[in-house]
């Protein structure tokens, strides 16, 4: 396949049959530092495609079915997509780690019809099957050849995945969003990172999420790239992977970043190779105190920072890899934090006030987006659309003001308008835990999530609260309530007590003066704190 061939299909399926008969490296699979598979692109196709047989003629999956995965990050999670892909069904992705109340709502309210899962199955629901992986990957390896003949099918505009977030709204949604929605953003990417045939790629970030699903799943296949593939991110083996595969640029998160820069092992020890380009951090702010950490111990490697959420594919913003070595000081590091970035190709972004103008340079308001990567919508919220979408723009919750650098539109974020937080990529609602603590007031008193900056997790759940009078209650007794109700990463890790919250005239809560109690928490590893 040469440069001018590369794959640029409207729509994914398409794009398989442009890549049916490669024989390149597509897809090259890690648990630990030990390869698990390694598949051409070819066999990507051919797998998907017995796998999609499978589940047309044995489990009656349609075109609109909505499908849940539970998934591993390996490469039969992408021969899953892939085949779901393939019968334009709903990819319903959800975290292994999630509760199974939570688990039960998003496939009600999705109306999911199968759920493959990690490992073992949930509890069955009324006209619905669940199947693990293990037992679906010996399906399709006894799968000679295609059961049967699908149907050619064409929904570029018609909902293809569906994605459970809190996103803009405070509350748990499914964010609707289109082959055509999916296809612009991996083209955007694409062309930012100038992905092609020789681009390889390590994907650490879990394949439930929207920025390891597009910029390293479905840019890569787009690009016709190879994608290495991490079941988690391993730091014994981050560097080892990165030379012996040639890597040219990882995406991450800040969490991560910190890892690298407190990894106790000598710099001059670690096989850094030169094909490695730089690391792009996202799905939580960076700070410049972690991005000077990590600019002083890896002098050659240049972080990025980028910008994105699920209503609108994944990035709508990034710093560009092209950068000069002071426009780059001066993007990252001249500012309270560093730039976002620039927007992506065929994305409008602008801060806006509360009345629907667009602000001037500097002045800061609500950011907002439009592209053709924005969502359909929320699934069930129609209320909840007209004022996401108010005034023809993707309204995002965060605030942002902008400045040029060279005659580009640098954007930096300055805070949040929602009642949510971003902790380690997860964006988590606040409104939700206080719901479900709230049944637990009569003992343990008021209890009030807070969101607030951790050099960790870019952001971290802290509980203020007003414990009932004469109430002998501890820490580790709010601790292990909050291990009971939520799964890890929707816990609330530290607690103070207090006397007051406070409110506005209407009654709300107002949270970001109650952050300052968290203040002490701010450099705290707080997720190795045994609960």
């Amino acid at each position: 396949m040469n440069e001018s061939k590369l794959p640029r299909a409207k729509n994914l399926n398409l794009l398989f049959a442009e890549v049916k008969n490669d024989d390149r490296l597509f897809c090259v699979s890690y648990s630990g530092s030990r390869v698990q598979e390694q598949i051409t692109y070819k066999t990507y196709v051919d797998q998907l495609k017995k796998l999609a047989a499978l589940l047309y003629e044995e489990y009656h999956i349609r075109p609109g079915d909505r499908v849940m995965v539970v998934p591993f990050n390996d490469h039969f999670t992408l021969i899953v997509y892939g085949a779901l892909i393939h019968l334009s069904a709903v990819i319903v992705p959800v975290n292994p780690e999630e509760n199974d109340e939570f688990a039960d709502f998003v496939r009600n309210d999705a109306g999911c019809r199968l759920c493959i899962s990690v490992a073992k199955a949930l509890q069955a629901w009324q006209g619905a099957v669940d199947i693990k992986f293990v037992e679906m990957q010996s399906l399709v390896r006894q799968a000679m050849t295609s059961i049967c003949q699908l149907p050619d099918i064409d929904r570029d505009n018609e909902l293809a995945l569906l994605i459970y977030t809190s996103g803009t709204t405070g509350r748990s949604k499914g964010v609707m969003l289109t082959q055509k929605n999916i296809l612009a953003n991996a083209s955007a990417v694409s062309a930012l990172h100038e992905m092609n045939k020789d681009t390889v790629q390590l994907c650490v970030l879990p394949l439930f999420h929207v920025n390891a699903f597009n910029l390293s799943f479905v840019a890569s296949l787009y690009s016709g790239s190879t994608l290495i593939l991490s079941k988690r991110f391993y730091l014994p083996s981050f560097w080892q992977i990165i030379a012996a595969e040639k890597v040219m640029f990882v995406p991450v998160a800040p969490l991560i970043v910190q890892q690298l820069v407190d990894d106790p092992r000598e710099v001059t020890g670690l096989p850094i190779p030169k094909t490695l380009r730089y690391l792009i951090s996202a799905a939580a702010p960076l700070s410049n105190k972690l991005l000077n950490a990590f600019l002083t111990k890896f002098p050659n490697i240049r972080l990025l920072q980028g910008y994105g959420l699920s209503e609108s594919v994944n990035f709508s913003l990034t710093v560009p890899p092209s950068l000069d070595s002071e426009t780059y000081k001066k993007v990252m590091l001249d500012e309270d934090r560093p730039s976002a970035g620039i927007p992506l190709p065929g994305c409008e972004i602008e801060a806006m006030d509360s009345n629907g103008h667009v602000l001037a340079e500097k002045q800061t308001g609500e950011l907002v987006i439009r592209s053709d990567s924005n969502m359909l919508g929320y699934l069930n919220g129609a209320e909840i659309n007209s004022e996401v979408y108010k005034w023809g723009w993707l309204h995002t919750g965060d605030l942002c003001w902008w400045q040029i650098i060279d005659d580009q539109r640098f954007f930096y974020l300055c805070g949040r308008l929602k009642e949510t937080v971003k902790r380690k990529g997860e964006t988590v609602s606040l409104l939700e835990i206080d719901e479900s603590l709230s049944h637990y007031s009569d003992q343990y008193g008021q209890m009030i999530a807070v969101g607030f900056e951790n050099d960790y997790a870019g952001e971290e759940i802290g509980l203020y609260v007003i414990p009932e009078a004469e109430s002998s209650l501890a820490d580790v007794d709010y601790l292990e309530l909050c291990q009971k109700l939520f799964p890890r990463y929707r816990m609330p890790r530290a607690i103070v007590f207090g006397e007051h919250i406070p409110r506005t005239a209407t009654g709300k809560i107002q949270r970001n003066k109650l952050a300052y109690n968290f203040e002490s928490f701010k450099v705290v590893n707080l997720e190795n704190k045994k609960n």
